[in-house]
């Protein structure tokens, strides 16, 4: 599939209903890029987080709910530019490789994502990416 359109929009509520009002040949014909805004003391202080051990996990699993619910198997592409490129969970998994691997499950893809597997050109770039 070649994309008539590339959005680029925050993985925020308002984009969601905005989105989910769009026609389905339309959502078909794009291929969003979903920026997942970074986890801060405010997201930690909201009732759905405060008193959670893993409230980056939770944050990051409403996201990709978010995203899954949005697009359902249709591509889709992520990004955590506000995030530390060495950001984890709680448990010291990488943000990336939780938020794809739920994305992928989630549309019943098989396969695994691993960061280690990307090429060394476009390792370099996120590491230098700050």
């Amino acid at each position: 599939m070649i994309p008539k359109y590339v959005p680029i929009v925050k993985a925020k509520q308002g984009e969601f209903d905005a989105y989910n009002h769009l026609e389905d040949i339309s959502k078909k014909k794009m291929l969003p890029l979903f920026e997942l805004p970074k986890f801060t003391q405010t997201t930690n202080e909201r009732v759905a987080y405060k008193d959670k051990a893993n409230p980056i996990e939770c944050y990051l699993c409403d996201l990709t709910n978010n995203i899954s619910s949005a697009r359902g198997s249709l591509p889709t592409m992520v990004d955590i530019f506000t995030w530390s490129p060495n950001s984890t969970l709680e448990n010291g998994e990488h943000i990336l490789n939780f938020s794809v691997n739920t994305l992928l499950a989630a549309s019943g893809e098989l396969g695994n994502f691993n960061p280690t597997s990307v090429s060394n050109t476009t390792r370099a770039a996120l590491e230098h990416r700050i």
